[in-house]
């Protein structure tokens, strides 16, 4: 169990490789080591409520997003923490990734606009205006093409882009779908071959990335879905598993 003093609402976070991370609305990011649940950093820089964090591959690094309108890099390698680049844009980040070779991150913004940051440089590597109306409330590389993108919008739909012809390749959708949650999430499958998301009703939608065919729709929650995942691999059936959580905190194993 971790406890969190003071105030602090949580609205966002992170675990990989025995780190968890924590931030929300006192505009810092905790970062804790599961195993002994010890807090070794506390990162204070932003000047707004954190919306959205990312460990890099190794758990060498943390990305965090933030109402003040920027994205910023943490060194937590050693024992001092230090923030190593600072990007901006226009508009606050609801959402970011990192891809796997640690260089390149993507946010997606309330605006609707999906940007791509070189995370050493903290240079645009380019963007997508109005990808969603509404605003992006998800973004993720595919887990097995680094070009791809998956984003999740106000505008009840989900895409695949191409970063490097900024191309929207499928976009999927269902007449049930709607969300209401600026970060309502969506992912991959482990293997790429489906995509998925919860809604503000409650229910859990798969779909296939080729075609582009809804694959199932899944009720069991009574309210808004805010958590959504992928088991890490493929059952014996060839199905995967997947966990949601909604805003009263109820969890679902599907």
């Amino acid at each position: 169990m971790f406890k969190i003093a003071g105030s602090n609402s949580l609205l966002t976070c992170d675990i990989a490789n025995g780190i968890v991370l924590f931030a929300g609305v006192d505009k810092t990011c905790r970062v804790w080591e599961l195993e002994n649940e010890r807090m070794i950093h506390h990162l204070v820089g932003h000047t707004g409520t954190v919306n959205c964090v990312r460990l890099f591959a190794e758990s060498k690094a943390v990305i965090t997003g933030s109402s003040d309108r920027t994205l910023k890099v943490w060194d937590i390698s050693r024992n001092t923490y230090k923030q190593t680049v600072s990007f901006y844009y226009a508009s606050s980040p609801n959402c970011i990734d990192v891809g796997s070779d640690w260089l390149t991150a993507i946010s997606g913004h309330a605006d609707g606009y999906l940007q791509c940051w070189d995370t050493i440089s903290g240079r645009s590597l380019g963007g997508m205006a109005k990808l969603h109306e509404g605003g992006i409330t998800s973004v993720q590389f595919h887990p097995q093409i680094e070009n791809q993108i998956l984003t999740h919008g106000m505008d009840f739909s989900l895409k695949i882009v191409d970063i490097t012809k900024w191309a929207v390749l499928q976009t999927f959708g269902s007449p049930e779908l709607k969300v209401s949650y600026p970060r309502a999430p969506a992912s991959f499958s482990p293997d790429g071959k489906y995509v998925g998301c919860g809604s503000s009703f409650g229910n859990i939608f798969v779909w296939k990335t080729v075609g582009g065919s809804l694959q199932s729709v899944c009720k069991g929650h009574k309210d808004s879905v805010r958590g959504f995942g992928w088991g890490t691999a493929a059952t014996k059936e060839g199905s995967h598993e997947v966990v949601s959580v909604d805003k009263h905190g109820v969890m679902i194993l599907w």
